[in-house]
């Protein structure tokens, strides 16, 4: 999930404050869980049951507001959009990771990524 600031909303809160609104990018599986009712719409809090009375986080109620607000403010998927980290991408660092460090300590020999060890000969 990313969340970001929303210039293009002002929210207005009971007590009169008014704040930038906030724009959350959610993977499909995140949309399915608030639709489902498994995850408050209001601030992203995960539920054990469906459509509880209220969040217990912030309040918001759920099993009365819920469907109503994420059929008000959900603006489907955005092509292109990122919610966070490529999982496949990550997994194949981690494992390089793991391999560099398993040689590095059997051979005691350190390994430097990213950096060239030829020096730029200028004319």
């Amino acid at each position: 999930m990313i969340v970001a600031d929303d210039i293009g909303i002002e929210e207005v809160h009971p007590d009169g404050r008014r704040t930038t609104g906030v724009k959350y990018i959610l993977c499909d599986e995140d949309v399915e869980a608030i639709r489902q009712g498994y995850r408050c719409v209001n601030c992203q809090e995960n539920f054990n049951e469906a459509f509880p009375e209220a969040c217990m986080v912030c309040g918001f109620p759920c099993r009365e507001k819920q469907s109503e607000m994420f059929a008000r403010i959900y603006v489907g998927h955005v092509p292109g959009a990122r919610t966070g980290i490529d999982v496949e991408a990550e997994a194949d660092r981690m494992e390089a990771e793991a391999e560099r460090r398993a040689f590095e300590e059997r051979t005691n020999i350190r390994v430097v990524i990213g950096k060239s060890l030829k020096k730029e000969h200028r004319a």
